[in-house]
């Protein structure tokens, strides 16, 4: 299901970008899902044409997009940030949070949303085996490739990335379905059995992405 609905999300971005917009605020606020199972993804106001370098009328500050979700340079120029990389750079916090139930960066105490503004591009987020410790590997590289502050060292496409992490997902499914050895059985009374690895996706962050509201 989480997979499914991540690269349904990547389906509709990266159909944006063969028309030559960028979203600048791919957020959890902005996808909603339909009766049908379909996906949508919702409020263009900030979007931009790919290479753009002028800002859309009435956005003219740097506070485009919502700051736990927006790429580096985005941050710091929004006038820059009118590539596809910045899209995948959102897309990598979306997942992250899909599989943790966190965001990368969260405000320090007593921070103030100018601070965080000025510390988030030039600090490494935190890795999300960090809250969910068994976490594939192949996952947290597909997802901090494409959160790279540089975005020549993202994903180039939202194809690419996609692509990388459904076969992290095949990867990670493949492992988990590999039989387990028996524990040798020393005595009748002391015999075991090895539990299976619980499933993937957490019921709970499943369960929020279901019921996603603007």
């Amino acid at each position: 299901m989480l997979i499914h609905i991540f690269s349904s999300l990547c389906n509709g971005v990266e159909s944006c970008h063969r028309s030559g917009i960028v979203h600048r605020d791919i957020k959890p606020s902005n996808i909603f899902l339909t009766d049908g199972g379909g996906l949508r993804l919702m409020d263009f106001s900030v979007a931009a044409d790919r290479g753009a370098t002028s800002m859309l009328e009435g956005y003219e500050d740097v506070r485009i997009g919502t700051l736990p979700y927006s790429a580096p340079e985005q941050i710091l120029d929004p006038a820059t940030a009118t590539y596809e990389t910045a899209d995948i750079y959102s897309l990598g916090v979306v997942l992250y949070e899909m599989l943790t139930g966190h965001i990368p960066y969260y405000l320090h105490d007593g921070e103030d949303e100018e601070a965080y503004r000025l510390r988030v591009p030039f600090e490494a987020p935190v890795p999300p085996s960090a809250y969910r410790p068994e976490l594939a590997p192949e996952l947290e590289a597909v997802i901090l490739k494409a959160m790279s502050r540089d975005p020549a060292d993202r994903h180039q496409s939202v194809a690419e990335l996609r692509d990388e992490v459904e076969a992290a997902f095949r990867a990670s499914a493949a492992r988990e379905a590999e039989p387990v050895a028996e524990t040798p059985v020393l005595a009748p009374a002391k015999a075991r059995r090895v539990l299976p690895w619980l499933a993937l996706v957490p019921l709970p962050a499943l369960l929020a992405w279901i019921f996603l509201a603007g």
